[in-house]
């Protein structure tokens, strides 16, 4: 289990994640938070690149830093700028990462065949990556991550810039890795993880809080969230969330502490707890 145990990171007087403790275990876990909040600097904590101004990072106890090479050897880390080279086809660049890891040449045959099976691309194994759309080299991305076969796989906006049905495609992919590891993603783009997490973690203001799954969270705002057509009197009281046409008619998402007049309570959705608590600051 890879836990975070009382952590703080400074940068000079800027304090970007504060006395956070959490436990992943097998299994998704969901960050979300807007951009530039602290998820990626909580990724690089647990991937070793940066180091915790306080507190510990333990893999099954023992603190990862003291670890060094025995624990980057059982992690997987896909940073939000994946960098390759243009001019390699996908089974020579897997090949090259797997020869600057130290892996046996057999190893590293075998691994590229399955990782490009399993991210669908090995029909494209020998093209030049530079014909590649976005989504491809996403691919190609977590491919690399798992090249070594990493029990904790730490990714960071792995969907971002990617179209909707590569986004399917990611998450399927990502959904059946964590069945036997420890997956670890950041997201500033809820539906990525509302189905496939188990848990959730928001950073606000540097604090750090761990809900199991998006129904603990949803269930916090029964009763609380409603739709209602744009030309009826909107109360105060409410916050809009967001918007949608229905019948010609444009329709109101909001969230209000009792029912407005007009409106009909609808199921809370983990996108609308990401709204209300980062738009009332909570």
């Amino acid at each position: 289990m890879l836990t975070v145990e009382h952590v703080t990171k400074r940068f000079k007087s800027n304090v970007v994640i504060e006395d956070a403790t959490l436990a992943f275990s097998k299994g998704v876990t969901g960050l979300i938070a807007p951009n530039g909040a602290g998820k990626s600097t909580l990724l690089k904590m647990l991937a070793t690149l940066t180091f915790p101004t306080e507190g510990r990072i333990c893999w099954n106890g023992e603190d990862i830093h003291a670890m060094g090479e025995r624990y980057r050897a059982v992690l997987g880390y896909l940073p939000q700028q994946f960098g390759y080279y243009p001019s390699y086809t996908p089974r020579a660049f897997l090949r090259y990462v797997g020869a600057l890891q130290r892996m046996d040449k057999r190893d590293i045959a075998r691994r590229t065949d399955e990782l490009l099976e399993l991210v669908g691309l090995d029909d494209a194994a020998d093209r030049r990556m530079r014909e590649f759309s976005g989504g491809m080299i996403q691919r190609i991305g977590i491919a690399t991550a798992l090249l070594a076969d990493p029990q904790v796989l730490i990714l960071d906006e792995p969907t971002a810039g990617l179209d909707p049905r590569e986004r399917v495609r990611f998450r399927n992919i990502i959904h059946g890795l964590a069945q036997e590891r420890t997956v670890v993603l950041s997201t500033h783009i809820v539906s990525d993880i509302e189905a496939i997490a188990g848990q959730i973690v928001f950073i606000q203001g540097g604090r750090v809080q761990a809900y199991p799954g998006s129904a603990a969270l949803c269930a916090e705002l029964a009763g609380m969230i409603f739709e209602m057509p744009v030309h009826v009197g909107l109360p105060s009281a409410c916050r809009v969330l967001g918007e949608r046409e229905r019948d010609g008619l444009t329709v109101l998402r909001v969230y209000a502490k009792q029912e407005p007049a007009g409106a009909r309570a609808v199921s809370p959705t983990l996108e609308d707890a990401f709204l209300v608590r980062y738009r009332e600051g909570r």
